[in-house]
C-alpha cells in the first residue's frame, strides 16, 4: 500500500518537474526520497522481526 502511493505521488512529482506550468517542486522530490527511504528501512526491520521466522530455528535446535 505504501508503495504504490509513493509510486504515485513520485510520477505526479515527476510530470510536475517536466510542466511549465506548475512550480518547481525539487525540494518535494527530495523530501519523497528521504520518506521512501524510511519506510523501507521500518519495512525491512519488520519483516527481520516476525516472530514466524524464528519458528523453524527453534525446533531444528
Amino acid at each position: 500500500m505504501q508503495k504504490e502511493l509513493l509510486e504515485s505521488n513520485q510520477y505526479g512529482l515527476v510530470l510536475c518537474e517536466y510542466s511549465k506550468k506548475y512550480p518547481d517542486c525539487k525540494v518535494l522530490s527530495e523530501n519523497l526520497l528521504q520518506i521512501q527511504k524510511v519506510l523501507n528501512k521500518i519495512s525491512g526491520t519488520a519483516k527481520r522481526k516476525n516472530p514466524i521466522l524464528y519458528l523453524p530455528g527453534f525446533f531444528i535446535l
